[in-house]
């Protein structure tokens, strides 16, 4: 399976795409940025520490919230980096706003390890109808 990580350019025109009119899109960490967009390429020796496309999307939601690499909007552009990131590997998020709210704001009040992250998006992640529904794992 071919896998198409969110670039920082990506994820910097989402999070201009989140932010209301009177909200600029700035950059307030470079490192940050990069930092959240590859870790969930991370591994070693050919494989990856994070083996599926879900556990994949939740560290990069995770690490978008937890390193704030934005001035603002990094809640909003979390998640829709990680829907976006779910989409193309046809995989939906099965979780309505307020959810998905509340996720990201016990991952910015440090209330949720990444661990616990993790088991909550891939609790809600199912395949896309008509996709094939073979293993997640990459």
């Amino acid at each position: 399976m071919h896998l198409e990580f969110l670039t920082p350019q990506q994820v910097r025109q989402l999070n201009a795409s989140c932010l209301t009119p009177t909200e600029d899109c700035v950059v307030r960490d470079e490192k940050a940025l990069l930092a959240a967009t590859e870790r969930p390429q991370c591994g070693t020796q050919g494989e990856y520490f994070f083996k599926t496309i879900p556990e994949q999307g939740a560290v990069l939601l995770d690490g978008l919230v937890r390193y704030h690499p934005f001035e603002q909007g990094n809640k909003r552009t979390a998640v829709a980096a990680l829907e976006t990131f779910l989409t193309r590997h046809d995989y939906l998020l099965v979780a309505n706003d307020d959810e998905k709210e509340s996720l990201v704001v016990q991952i910015a009040q440090s209330q949720l390890r990444t661990e616990d992250v993790i088991a909550w998006v891939v609790s809600r992640v199912e395949p896309f109808a008509g996709s094939s529904e073979a293993d997640t794992s990459v």
